[in-house]
């Protein structure tokens, strides 16, 4: 049976994945066998986790509809759950349920829950809009300063030496030198340095330009692999000044509301979406 999604099953899957216990499993177009016989059905989101050594199996079906859902849509669920290995069924809608489709789920056990946008008209009390910058960083290497084995010389170094492998194979001059140990090492450190520091790196406001400059060294291992030629000096250290230009730029996000959750969905590219989810219970 081909698997079926669509945008809005995508975005429940995504909400569950960050809303389900540590350990759970949550599957989008999951296939489930019937009891009784070798039947496969396809649950939408299927949520499992293990309770006091017990499984626990919740099944969520989702339906993007411009119109209420009626108490059809739940008829159909109860028959084709009847014979699953489900103790939980969750059915979500984008429109919302009418009375009678309510009760009827109620009836059955069966939740309902309403994916709810969330705009300055029909806003909660005590809830804001959730707002997000996206910040892009490019770096530019000012400075690379190098200590080798022996000492060559004093003052700055000539850009245009060339740096070699244990190998003798040519790495290229200086600068593409500093450029390989930037790829490596300081690219991912700086990440990891910004990330932790965001507070006090970039300033205030959701829109912003700022550049910072960073310091980073780096400790060349024994035996030492690259040497500058014809001196055959060992390079031993590598100190890096990198300026990091920051541009921070806010990003649209649709708010909406879900069983006592608000949801952001930050659009970063057409095909890249970041859900944000902030329990407001």
């Amino acid at each position: 049976m081909p698997k079926r999604t669509n945008y809005f099953q995508q975005l429940i899957h995504h909400i569950y994945r960050q809303l389900a216990p540590t350990g759970a499993t949550v599957t989008e177009s999951a296939l489930v066998t019937e009891r009784s016989s070798s039947t496969q059905r396809e649950i939408d989101i299927l949520v499992e986790h293990s309770v006091a050594g017990h499984r626990v199996r919740i099944g969520i079906e989702c339906r993007d509809r411009s119109s209420k859902d009626d108490i059809t849509w739940v008829d159909g669920v109860i028959g084709k759950y009847k014979d699953l290995d489900i103790q939980k069924v969750i059915l979500v809608s984008n429109s919302g349920f009418s009375s009678g489709a309510i009760q009827k789920a109620l009836a059955n056990n069966i939740e309902t829950h309403a994916l709810a946008r969330i705009n300055e008209l029909n806003i909660r009390g005590g809830i804001d809009l959730l707002r997000m910058t996206f910040i892009q960083r490019s770096d530019q290497i000012q400075w690379v300063n190098m200590t080798t084995e022996p000492q060559l010389g004093d003052g700055e170094l000539d850009p245009k030496l060339i740096v070699y492998n244990f190998n003798n194979e040519t790495l290229g001059d200086l600068n593409g030198f500093a450029w390989m140990c930037y790829e490596p090492f300081v690219k991912n450190y700086l990440h990891s340095h910004i990330t932790q520091n965001m507070n006090t790196i970039f300033p205030a406001g959701i829109e912003f330009e700022h550049e910072e400059v960073f310091q980073v060294p780096i400790q060349i291992p024994e035996p030492f692999p690259y040497f500058l030629n014809p001196e055959r000096c060992y390079i031993t250290k590598v100190l890096l000044s990198i300026k990091c230009k920051f541009v921070g730029q806010e990003k649209q996000l649709d708010n909406y509301w879900y069983n006592k959750h608000q949801v952001a969905i930050a659009h970063i590219t057409d095909k890249d979406k970041l859900l944000i989810i902030q329990n407001s219970s």
